[in-house]
């Protein structure tokens, strides 16, 4: 296993020779602290810098801490403690998580290649479109063509000999 990689069968990341944290959907978040998954993803949305994820969308998961996160503030909660006091405990017992926006290298390389792809297909379209407009072209000629040949078969042979001959 590459380290950094995401492992399905013991859902868990790698880092070197070592293994981090357990890590976990929501609905097993929700299994180990009986909290319904769409409380779960209110505390997530409410106090995100708290939960640390791995992955994206469907095979977004959480770091180990999450767990402990979720029963300190249904704990809080049911106690009738406002957001601020949920908020401080929550900055004095975990590590908080910021999700940097920043466009990895061979991303941008990605889209330099996307781009020449584009432009190198603008041109084969403009190519085509050329084409097709000699082809265009060459099909009136040739119905021009079949009217003259459709006009000579109807001119009888002396009128064609005639007509070859005076010219």
């Amino acid at each position: 296993m590459i380290p950094g990689e995401y492992n399905n069968k013991t859902q868990q990341i790698t880092k070197g020779p070592e293994i981090m944290d357990k890590l976990y959907s929501i609905a097993e978040i929700s299994r180990l602290t009986g909290v319904p998954p769409s409380t779960i993803a209110y505390y997530r949305d409410k106090y995100q810098q708290y939960f640390p994820t791995v992955g994206k969308g469907k095979k977004k998961r959480y770091k180990e801490p999450v767990v402990e996160v979720v029963r300190l503030i249904v704990e809080l909660s049911k106690n009738n403690r406002p957001q601020e006091e949920i908020e401080s405990s929550l900055r004095s017992n975990f590590q908080q998580f910021h999700e940097v926006e920043e466009e990895p290298q061979h991303i941008t390389s990605t889209n330099q290649q996307r781009a020449d792809s584009m432009e190198l297909l603008a041109k084969s379209l403009d190519r085509v479109a050329d084409q097709s407009q000699q082809i265009h072209e060459l099909r009136q000629e040739v119905a021009e063509l079949k009217k003259m040949v459709q006009q000579q078969k109807k001119q009888s042979l002396w009128e064609r000999l005639f007509k070859s001959g005076h010219q």
